[in-house]
């Protein structure tokens, strides 16, 4: 499923940073991140399942919250 992190705007590429560490250490079932130069204050999440990608969020600053519904592969392509 793919997820939205809602992040501070400006800090995406640390944000992206800090959570590809924690994902690799804590072996959380989340497999990409995108970050678009477009899209300020976003970064696009595909896991397992909601709670592995809150879980990849928690405690990582700047990230505001996951938004409250997934969102449909085709709805990138619009």
């Amino acid at each position: 499923m793919i997820y939205v992190y809602r992040v501070t705007a400006g800090q995406e590429k640390v944000v992206l940073d800090m959570l590809m560490k924690k994902i690799k250490k804590e072996a959380l079932k989340v497999y990409s991140i995108a970050h678009f130069e477009d899209l300020k204050g976003y970064l696009i999440v595909e896991g397992e399942d909601e709670v592995s990608v809150r879980q990849a969020g928690l405690r990582i600053p700047h990230i505001k919250g996951v938004l409250s519904r997934s969102m449909d592969p085709n709805e990138l392509n619009a």
